[in-house]
């Protein structure tokens, strides 16, 4: 699958320098690819692979590239057919307008996940994220965050 898009917002919004705009605008492109499905009988295992690119006006957004992948597999394991197990990588270019405020040209996340699921409506989800560079600063030190969370799906 791929999608392709255009975005815009009107109104009036700063600009970096001090002046305003009545218009900002950018573009985006998702792209997904099956890469593997289970023969077996019965199996829902697949892995699906995506790339997220997009960009915005570097006079009005503080992230003006982005480049993200990574790659989802369902059903790991035989006997789990509602786990997934995923991983990823995103990098933001950001402004180097001076005031916007960063001293680093980009930051980068990686994140990995697993999903056990209870049944087709209750999930725990454990997330780890590492951030290099956060919130675009070379002094602030890396961090890594674990989130869990229970899902519920309807």
């Amino acid at each position: 699958h791929i999608a392709t898009g255009y975005w815009r917002l009107d109104g009036d919004m700063a600009r970096f320098g001090g002046n305003t705009s009545s218009v900002t605008q950018g573009w985006y492109q998702v792209i997904e690819q099956g890469l593997w499905r289970s023969r077996r009988s019965g199996s829902n295992g697949s892995i699906t692979s995506f790339i997220q690119v997009g960009s915005a006006d570097k006079d009005t957004a503080l992230f003006t590239n982005h480049l993200g992948a990574g790659l989802v597999w369902a059903a790991p394991f035989s006997s789990r057919p509602n786990d997934g197990i995923g991983a990823a990588a995103t990098w933001v270019q950001l402004s180097s307008a001076p005031e916007a405020g960063f001293d680093s040209p980009a930051e980068l996340v990686a994140e990995g996940y697993y999903k056990f699921a209870f049944n087709r409506h209750f999930s725990f989800v454990s997330d780890l994220q590492f951030f290099r560079r956060p919130g675009g600063m070379r002094t602030h030190p890396n961090v890594v965050v674990f989130t869990p969370r229970l899902v519920v799906s309807f």
